[in-house]
């Protein structure tokens, strides 16, 4: 178990696998100037590899936090855990972070300019400002072509091509898997709307023949439904944001979100995440489906009435 907002879960949002990706342009131009001038200068060499280093936590950090808002951050998408989406570190932290990291690592670029004169300063900026790019906008701009072929093709409407594309992570092959899958999606709307309908009333009775409904599903069926489950509690967090463009449901989603999302705030989205995943992993270990069920609509209870 990781500890919220923890030096270990800091370490994992860093990435660390990642920053030879960083150090391995600097250290190949260290080793063509010295093999030009015969001898490296060590500081404005340190300075470049802590910049370079800093950038790339940087841009780390950012992705972690607009892909978790943005709800991209699913069950099949590959590379490290995102610690926003694990709960590792919190949103208003994940934030803070972001502000330190990208202010160090102007502090350390900002000496070069000594050496490398003013024209240092707008590589800077140009690396502050795609850092945030990368996943702010140039993502967007790919989403934004598979929602005007997803209008054009299959005749969606612009909200719906938006949550298709969204889930698809902007991948032309995977929005049409999406499209194939909209029944099965149907039903898990209706059982997260049961589960959280039951979970307010306190309905013991109606939590276990939910649960029921559940088993009989399957286990594959079951890990999608909890994976769409956790999706639908980061959409519901975000509509309290009232920012529309970043939430990514369907109509039928919204209608039933719209008196929902008040339940799903910062006390209680990483209680109900946990008690999601937890759930998922006891179904891949093939615990007994029915106890798992029951047992996370019981914990359910609680979370839901901290609002």
């Amino acid at each position: 178990m990781i500890k919220t907002n923890s030096p270990h879960a800091w370490w994992l949002a860093f990435r660390p696998k990642t920053l030879t990706g960083a150090a391995a342009p600097v250290i190949l131009a260290l080793s063509a100037a010295y093999g030009i001038y015969g001898h490296i200068d060590w500081i404005p060499a340190l300075l470049c590899l802590a910049f370079a280093l800093l950038m790339q936590v940087d841009a780390n950090l950012v992705n972690d936090y607009f892909d978790c808002i943005r709800g991209v951050d699913t069950q099949d998408r590959l590379g490290p855990e995102r610690a926003c989406s694990q709960g590792w570190i919190t949103l208003s932290a994940m934030r803070m972070g972001i502000g330190i990291t990208t202010l160090l690592a102007c502090l350390a670029g900002l000496p070069l300019v000594w050496w490398g004169g003013w024209e240092c300063i707008l590589v800077g900026i140009a690396c502050v400002v795609f850092c945030f790019l990368y996943t702010t906008l140039f993502s967007r701009i790919a989403m934004g072509d598979v929602e005007n072929a997803l209008v054009a093709r299959y005749g969606l409407s612009l909200n719906d091509a938006k949550v298709v594309a969204q889930q698809s992570g902007g991948n032309w092959e995977k929005a049409e898997e999406q499209l194939s899958v909209n029944e099965e999606k149907a039903l898990y709307l209706d059982l997260f709307m049961q589960l959280m309908r039951v979970a307010y009333a306190r309905n013991i009775r109606d939590m276990k023949a939910w649960s029921e409904q559940v088993a009989a599903l399957g286990r594959e069926r079951q890990k999608r439904l909890l994976d769409y489950c956790q999706r639908m509690i980061r959409e519901n967090f975000i509509m309290n944001f009232r920012e529309d463009e970043m939430v990514y449901m369907s109509q039928a989603e919204r209608n039933f979100s719209v008196r929902f999302s008040p339940f799903v705030n910062e006390r209680n989205i990483f209680g109900i995440m946990e008690e999601l995943s937890e759930a998922q992993r006891h179904i891949e270990q093939n615990v007994n489906a029915k106890m798992v069920f029951f047992d996370m609509s019981l914990r359910m209870i609680v979370w839901i009435k901290n609002r």
